[in-house]
């Protein structure tokens, strides 16, 4: 269990969520999926599977920084519309 009301619960729903994970597609393909497969198995250069790795670690780190600044876009959000409910209180 956590400490959000469930107010608190619905707005942290409404925080954009950015998903890369790999679908499924419904229908069967033929071509494998995995385009460094496009070259074969014996021809692929460990160069070229190291860099997809490369490129696969910094694309899902950009999507966790993309998530990170929704969220903290909403919470600067919130923060300032407290800030001038405080302020209209006084």
């Amino acid at each position: 269990s956590n400490s959000y009301s469930k107010g608190e619960q619905e707005k942290i729903k409404d925080i954009p969520n950015f998903d890369i994970s790999l679908k499924k597609s419904n229908k069967e393909e033929e071509t494998p999926q995995d385009p460094i497969k496009w070259f074969g198995v014996m021809l692929v250069p460990q160069s070229l599977k190291t860099a997809q790795k490369h490129f696969q670690g910094a694309l899902y780190l950009a999507v966790k920084i993309a998530n990170v600044q929704a969220q903290l876009t909403k919470v600067t959000s919130q923060s300032e519309s407290l800030k001038l409910l405080k302020k209209v209180a006084i």
